[in-house]
């Protein structure tokens, strides 16, 4: 098994035992290191659900909507994070910038 296969099984396993939503987002960001968007999801929602409190949460819940096809639903998450005190602060995080980019190229192509 590799490395974020065996870190997939183990967030898994913790989850069976304890529902936790700080386990449901590292678990998320290791399926959405792998391009695997769909299950990236579901744990981002239930990260989400749970009152994770990564700042960065929004941002990923956002990317995993859109990837999915759900604009409006992502476009509605990006524009809560970039509301949020995390893209208020300075150094403005890269996040912050990328999820700007989305929202207006998104209405970019509602536009057209």
């Amino acid at each position: 098994m590799s490395k974020p296969e065996q870190t997939i099984a183990e967030y898994r396993q913790v989850l069976a035992v304890e529902d936790n939503p700080h386990t449901h987002n590292l678990l998320g960001m290791e399926l959405a290191n792998l391009g695997r968007w769909q299950e990236a999801l579901v744990e981002f929602q239930a990260a989400d659900k749970g009152r994770e409190p990564d700042p960065a949460l929004p941002y990923y819940l956002g990317v995993s909507l859109e990837v999915s096809g759900q604009l409006a639903e992502a476009d509605t998450v990006f524009y809560k994070f970039l509301e949020s005190p995390f893209c208020a602060a300075l150094p403005i995080d890269s996040k912050c910038v990328d999820a700007k980019r989305r929202v207006t190229s998104q209405q970019e192509n509602v536009s057209r």
